[in-house]
């Protein structure tokens, strides 16, 4: 079997370990004596459960994969499936007419998991929850986010099968929403290099054109009745965007503030930054909202322009960025 770890082949020779759990648990070991734990594990490029290591000698498999990472990693890679579990339950329960008991037990389970999340997180970040506080996308501030959190439990567990009204469970879901959003920006910004970020700017700014053009295509798939395929752009343009933005706000990061608020144009680079995630606050509020007029809006006349007005911001920021900004980050 062949070993491979962070994508590198690993030339080792296995004695004591006759399953693929020994192997997961020696590599754990090892790991962990250099302060790093496995992100994730496959077999053969599929995920498997515990009762497959457990049950799989080393001879029946042709390769198995680790990837390792510290702390921050570690914290990067959960914030990014509880992240994308409440964008699934967030728009389960805004489309659901009455909630069953199922739902429920299911819900009040995954707002446990949430809760051990923030709570480490906020550990390991130093964040005061009774007083830290996230924008909205409605351009407020949320409440703090151990309010939320509280409330967000106390909503749940109050649910009865058969109810429907749900809005104050979805307000407090959307500011912890709000907080894992922006601590996935930030803890990816923190995790990248010079080079990284150098390179992200530069496919973000040849990804421009592109971006500009499947948004004027999206708008005009909905004008002809072409909604599926409307919502195909979409999400395709929001992905691209959501692996792009991090590079701009990493860029700012590693300014000083004078320049940060260099003028590119009529703003900025700080007022640039912070006009595209406002606009793009406002077209996720629009589309939670199914508002399509307010969406289409956005779409035509806002956001197009500006992604295409980009192209000047960006080369500022890699103008301005430090030779030694990787050394910096380390």
């Amino acid at each position: 079997m062949q070993l491979f770890i962070n994508d590198e082949a690993v030339d080792v020779q296995f004695d004591s370990e006759k399953t693929l759990i020994d192997v997961y648990r020696s590599i754990e070991a090892e790991a962990a004596r250099h302060t790093r734990y496995i992100l994730e594990c496959r077999v053969e490029d599929r995920d498997v459960s515990q009762d497959f290591l457990e049950q799989t000698t080393l001879d029946a498999v042709r390769s198995m994969h680790f990837w390792i990472g510290d702390s921050q990693a570690v914290l990067l890679r959960t914030a990014r499936t509880i992240d994308r579990y409440l964008d699934q339950i967030g728009s389960a329960l805004f489309y659901s007419e009455e909630i069953r008991a199922e739902d429920i037990e299911e819900l009040q389970s995954g707002i446990s998991w949430v809760k051990e999340f923030v709570d480490s997180a906020a550990g390991m970040l130093q964040l005061d929850l009774d007083s830290f506080t996230v924008p909205m996308p409605d351009g407020t501030m949320s409440e703090p986010i151990g309010t939320a959190l509280a409330a967000l439990e106390r909503e749940a567990a109050s649910l009865m099968p058969g109810e429907a009204k749900l809005d104050e469970l979805l307000q407090s879901l959307r500011a912890i929403k709000a907080f894992t959003g922006r601590l996935v920006v930030r803890l990816h910004a923190e995790s990248l290099t010079g080079d990284d970020i150098r390179e992200g700017l530069d496919r973000f700014e040849k990804a421009l054109p592109d971006l500009a053009q499947s948004i004027v295509r999206i708008n005009e798939s909905y004008q002809s009745g072409k909604d599926e395929q409307g919502v195909a752009l979409l999400d395709s343009v929001m992905q691209d965007l959501d692996a792009l933005m991090p590079y701009l706000f990493a860029a700012l990061e590693r300014l000083s503030e004078e320049q940060r608020h260099e003028s590119v144009g009529e703003r900025s680079l700080d007022e640039t930054a912070s006009a595209l995630l406002s606009l793009l606050s406002d077209l996720s509020s629009a589309l939670e909202e199914s508002d399509m007029v307010a969406a289409g809006d956005i779409l035509e006349y806002e956001l197009a322009e500006q992604i295409e007005g980009l192209s000047p911001a960006l080369q500022q920021l890699k103008k301005f960025l430090p030779e030694d900004v990787a050394e910096k980050q380390s």
